[in-house]
């Protein structure tokens, strides 16, 4: 997802994901390729209405959607920042 890792990063073994985060972790993981990009190749983060149609094709049940995208949006912010200190 164009994330430069430092040198010296080394990957952990095991990661831990607490069950009540799997469902936006999934949600983020299926919207990768869903990111708005501006002409100077930044992201500028999620196209919602993309995200809004693979809840649908996820079946997410509508009552859990503001909820999902609430975290989403967390999720989004990070990586956002994330490449921000890249530039």
């Amino acid at each position: 997802m164009g994330i430069t890792l430092p040198a010296d990063w080394q990957q952990e073994d095991e990661y831990e994901l607490w069950p009540e985060h799997l469902a936006v972790f999934y949600l983020f993981l299926d919207c990768q390729t869903q990111w708005r990009v501006l002409p100077s190749g930044h992201f500028q983060g999620f196209d919602y209405l993309a995200v809004e149609s693979v809840m649908r094709m996820q079946r997410i049940k509508p009552a859990d959607r503001a909820a999902l995208l609430a975290d989403l949006r967390v999720m989004e912010q990070a990586a956002l920042d994330i490449w921000a200190e890249e530039d």
